[in-house]
């Protein structure tokens, strides 16, 4: 079990790797530069709460339901794949932005899976609230893309 929440902390990590080569991208305007800094903080940010989470005896990692190891490993391998692409070729910010829906949707799924899977609660509640807060990344983004979608007259 502690293996799949190292795993969970390196897709935080690596997706992070990514927004901050979007924030870094001189082809991006200022407020969407600024909202992948942000990103790239939160995911950060939910790295260390994982961490932490490392440090709570090991009968709090004990799942109620089963946890597919492969589906945090094949999110994991689609990270570092995407990082790769994506440090080596300039995304347009229509294209940053899709990458970065899809990359929260798949988040919001694996944590609200997570949510229900543990059997000590502040394990569900963190990942509720990781959740959560790809949900709010989501929604970010897709206001976003509608005006990056807009004709510019």
């Amino acid at each position: 079990m502690r293996q799949y929440i190292k795993t969970c902390i390196e897709i935080e990590k690596t997706i992070a790797r990514i927004y901050r080569i979007f924030q870094d991208s001189s082809q991006f305007d200022t407020e969407l530069r600024r909202i992948f800094f942000a990103l790239a903080n939160d995911e950060d940010d939910h790295a260390r709460q994982l961490e932490f989470a490392m440090r709570i005896p090991s009968e709090s990692f004990v799942p109620e339901h089963d946890i597919p190891p492969l589906q945090a490993e094949a999110l994991l391998s689609k990270a570092e794949a995407l990082h790769q692409k994506v440090s080596s070729i300039a995304l347009s910010p229509i294209q940053a932005v899709d990458l970065g829906i899809e990359l929260e949707s798949d988040f919001c799924s694996i944590h609200l899976s997570n949510s229900v899977r543990f059997k000590e609660e502040s394990m569900r509640k963190m990942f509720a609230a990781m959740a959560r807060s790809e949900d709010t990344h989501k929604a970010q983004l897709q206001k976003i893309k509608v005006r990056l979608d807009l004709p510019r007259s």
